[in-house]
């Protein structure tokens, strides 16, 4: 049997770097990302003259976390993002007013859920 130590080292350096490369490449977790949803109170009454109030709070959840805009409704009912609820000004008439909120985060679809103010 002839040897041959160069082609040996030449594959020995070859399995050497490619082991080198292979280390130096980045690593990336492999996440699964799920669609946004949002609960909460489908209805909050409130007496005609009350004082600036919020909601009871909502459930937002999904992967990534999502931002929760509100979709359609009065100018006069905010979301608080920090608590995940709605604030609600003071000095809205006697009336209903409906609110859409809509959760996304980059997943579909997004969640879309409706609260009604009811003021009385």
């Amino acid at each position: 049997m002839k040897h041959r130590p160069k082609k040996l080292l030449s594959a020995l350096l070859t399995l050497t770097m490619a082991f080198f490369l292979f280390a130096a490449l980045p690593l990336t977790a492999c996440t699964a990302s799920s669609a946004p949803t949002i609960t909460g109170p489908v209805s909050t009454t409130l007496s005609v003259g009350y004082a600036a109030t919020y909601s009871a709070v909502f459930t937002v959840t999904g992967d990534p976390a999502p931002t929760v805009t509100i979709d359609s409704g009065n100018a006069s009912i905010t979301w608080d993002s920090t608590e995940n609820r709605l604030i609600f000004a003071e000095g809205l008439a006697a009336g209903t007013y409906p609110v859409t909120l809509k959760a996304s985060n980059g997943t579909s679809p997004d969640a879309t859920f409706t609260v009604t103010l009811v003021v009385a």
